[in-house]
């Protein structure tokens, strides 16, 4: 079969001479075979030239978010300097008080022997009213409540500092086993049944259903709303807020760093609701998103 040959007539435009050429089977068949090879090879340079772009793209947009938190890091590091700075004067404050105190408790008697009617008097006032006591017991408030704010702090820090994916931020999934029954849009409102914007969707769900946090972030509040009963905030750090509202026995306060997927509360009937169901909204850097775009509405969460 490669003894074979195969002509290939060139006929010109004009009325030059027609040429031939003759390839053997085999030599034609290396030809093809390294014209393949080269076009393989330059469709791949193509595709690794695109993959490398597209990852520098990525790259450029990862380091700008790290710059982003790095500068949030700064700022906290240094609110966190002054506020040290701040407390250091109140706990030396806080020690003068509890000396001032103790002149009111065993030798209260020696010194009101000593002194004049007048500081007599002054102590006795004092005494009377509790002044120096309830000093000391609310600058001993704001000592713990340094310590506390000094913890988050911390945590938070730490949670900024995580060199996790970043796609653990964004939400994804459904935050609870259910199905939707209102969707993202405009809607009537059954109380005044005027037009008025729905910011997220309703989730129809069985009563002591578990809620699950749908990506990693810290509790921004977590109480009592007018409209939507008990609301759960999660600030994921990156302009991404998720809100998840008509929840029972919330698990999670305020500065508590969650992960997604940790339960943060339950789902039952409330005063606002006809039924179990949950009130779930997504918004980014302020602007509510529908949030059908963050979970599959055709599967249910396992």
């Amino acid at each position: 079969m490669f003894s074979k040959y195969i002509t290939f007539i060139f006929i010109p435009k004009h009325t030059e001479k027609v040429k031939k050429t003759q390839l053997s089977v085999g030599t034609l068949a290396v030809i093809s075979l390294i014209a393949l090879v080269f076009i393989v090879g330059w469709i791949y340079l193509v595709y690794d030239y695109v993959s490398i772009r597209a990852r520098l793209i990525n790259l450029d947009q990862n380091l700008a978010q790290y710059n982003v938190q790095q500068q949030k890091i700064d700022a906290y590091r240094s609110q966190h300097g002054n506020t040290e700075t701040h407390y250091a004067h109140l706990e030396a404050l806080y020690n003068k008080l509890k000396r001032l105190t103790s002149i009111t408790a065993a030798d209260e008697q020696d010194n009101l022997q000593k002194d004049s009617e007048e500081l007599k008097l002054a102590l006795k006032t004092a005494r009377e009213k509790g002044i120096l006591q309830i000093i000391a017991s609310d600058i001993s408030e704001i000592d713990t409540d340094q310590k506390l704010q000094s913890d988050r702090f911390h945590k938070l820090v730490q949670f900024f500092q995580e060199n996790a994916s970043p796609l653990t931020k964004i939400p994804r999934g459904w935050p609870l086993k259910g199905y939707i029954i209102s969707g993202f849009g405009v809607l009537v409102d059954s109380f005044t049944g005027q037009l008025r914007p729905r910011h997220g969707v309703l989730i129809a769900t069985r009563a002591f259903t578990p809620l699950y946090a749908t990506a990693d972030g810290v509790v921004r509040f977590a109480g009592e709303d007018p409209y939507y009963g008990h609301v759960i905030l999660i600030d994921h750090t990156n302009g991404i807020v998720s809100r998840y509202g008509y929840v029972s026995s919330i698990r999670v306060k305020e500065g508590e760093i969650v992960r997604s997927g940790a339960q943060i509360a339950e789902i039952h009937n409330t005063q606002q609701t006809t039924g179990p169901q949950l009130y779930y909204e997504v918004s980014i850097n302020g602007i509510p998103q529908n949030p059908i775009k963050f979970i599959n509405p055709l599967a249910l969460k396992d």
